[in-house]
């Protein structure tokens, strides 16, 4: 993935929107303000993804069935595995949806605007 200082610079760039789809469980919890981030799997699609981010700016937007929600992606990191980054073991739903590896985690901000 691309490193921070690799990224955009130019204050003029266009705000970068990030769609994630997500469970209700945690579309709820982003919400509500409780889930501050998002992982998702270090491969190359989500890598490329990171790469695009400018410094500020940058929005993700949460998508479960109908419902919209957005948020300010204030960071990002990468971790050698969801579990050591969150401190625990996996669910069964997690070691599914994320596997094992190397994730990125998208940091998140105050809620976002339209």
């Amino acid at each position: 993935w691309t490193q921070p200082q690799e990224r955009h610079k130019d204050p003029g760039d266009a705000d970068v929107k990030v769609l994630f789809m997500v469970r209700k469980v945690y579309f709820d919890q982003i919400v509500a303000g409780t889930k501050r981030s998002e992982i998702r799997r270090a491969i190359k699609r989500w890598q490329t993804v990171a790469g695009h981010l400018s410094l500020n700016g940058n929005q993700a937007v949460f998508l479960c069935g109908s419902q919209v929600h957005r948020r300010e992606i204030v960071d990002l990191e990468e971790w050698d595995g969801a579990e050591e980054y969150l401190g625990r073991p996996l669910s069964d739903q997690g070691r599914k949806d994320v596997g094992t590896g190397p994730v990125l985690v998208f940091m998140l901000g105050k809620e976002a605007p339209i």
